[in-house]
């Protein structure tokens, strides 16, 4: 339904000509971040609003040109997505406003995972988790929490790695919601399976089937 709304706002704001709105419909269509999932009706609507607006820096541009990049990821060719989000990153910072800032690095940040180079990802996800921590955003938190998780294992640091798994998996049991739930286990799962504890691994990929079963969850369906 939310989906529908966003593409019946986006077709009004058309026929209204108006730009703004059309990037608003784009931002909210791509509200929730599907790692995987590339939708063809969301890039497009988000090509289309930036194309509309203005060239000049602002924090709406920065916002779709961020999730742009996150959106276009898998790619055929994933360094234009990553390029895409170090140029919103960059205007956002240029802006100075926090708030934009930490929606910007939050949006890029889907495009740089497995694409950029772990020590720039760990910039940025630390830079999004103490932003997300200021303003009291526990959904940012969690996500920028799941890629320090990938980070640091990346960068052969499981002691930090291990760290926010412990936090991210907090988080999840606060918020009580299956997707975060399914990556809380699938992650403890990966790292019983790379520490030799193939029971622990086995629990706990049980409990993220029993979390993801019969949800209408694209993420967690894909993982079923």
């Amino acid at each position: 339904d939310g989906r529908a709304a966003c593409s019946r706002a986006a077709e009004l704001a058309r026929q209204l000509g108006d730009a703004v709105l059309i990037a608003e419909a784009g931002l909210a269509l791509g509200a929730e971040i599907s790692p995987g999932v590339v939708s063809e009706t969301m890039v497009n609507l988000l090509e289309e609003a930036l194309a509309g607006l203005p060239r000049e820096p602002s924090a709406l541009r920065a916002r779709v040109l961020a999730r742009l990049a996150g959106a276009l990821q898998p790619a055929r060719d994933p360094t234009v997505p990553v390029q895409l989000a170090r140029e919103a990153i960059a205007m956002a910072r240029a802006l100075g406003d926090p708030d934009t800032l930490r929606v910007v690095l939050y949006a890029a940040g889907s495009a740089l995972v497995d694409y950029a180079p772990p020590a720039e990802r760990l910039d940025v996800n630390q830079e999004t988790l103490r932003l997300a921590q200021l303003a009291g955003e526990r959904l940012q938190m969690f996500r920028a929490r799941l890629r320090l998780f990938v980070d640091h294992l990346e960068l052969g640091d499981v002691f930090s790695a291990d760290a926010a798994l412990a936090a991210l998996t907090e988080l999840a049991n606060e918020l009580r919601r299956p997707r975060q739930l399914w990556y809380a286990a699938m992650f403890h799962a990966a790292r019983a399976v790379q520490s030799g504890r193939f029971a622990d691994a086995e629990r706990w990929e049980q409990r993220a089937l029993d979390v993801g079963a019969h949800r209408d969850d694209p993420v967690l369906q894909l993982s079923l």
